[in-house]
């Protein structure tokens, strides 16, 4: 689900002009609020999640330092975005609409309580 990682990451991107974001706050989000919430899973556990950013890392999408920080670069993550966005579209699965609704209703709701 690595797509969807690098769509959650373009969501705080925008959200924080595309600077750093600790993995421990990335963490809350996803099972804090998508998985509790929003009742959307990808990852059994952190060290899931850890591993899908090891591979963006790999893909020079993100630098992840330390397992602590990730620094977001821009470009690459908003290129997997609208991949990640049209990917309904161009498949036929609706299910993937539904995923990405999800995502933006935690961030809504992320926003909400600042």
């Amino acid at each position: 689900m690595w797509t969807y990682t690098a769509y959650i990451l373009n969501k705080f991107g925008e959200k924080n002009n595309y600077g750093e974001l600790s993995v421990d706050d990335l963490s809350v989000f996803v099972f804090d609020n998508l998985w509790r919430k929003q009742k959307l899973s990808f990852y059994d556990n952190r060290e899931d999640l850890v591993l899908d950013l090891k591979y963006l890392d790999k893909l020079k999408v993100i630098d992840l330092e330390l397992e602590k920080r990730i620094r977001l670069r821009e470009k690459k993550l908003k290129k997997i975005s609208r991949i990640v966005e049209d990917s309904a579209l161009l498949t036929g699965v609706t299910l993937f609409d539904e995923y990405r609704r999800r995502i933006d209703k935690a961030f809504e709701c992320l926003q909400q309580k600042q």
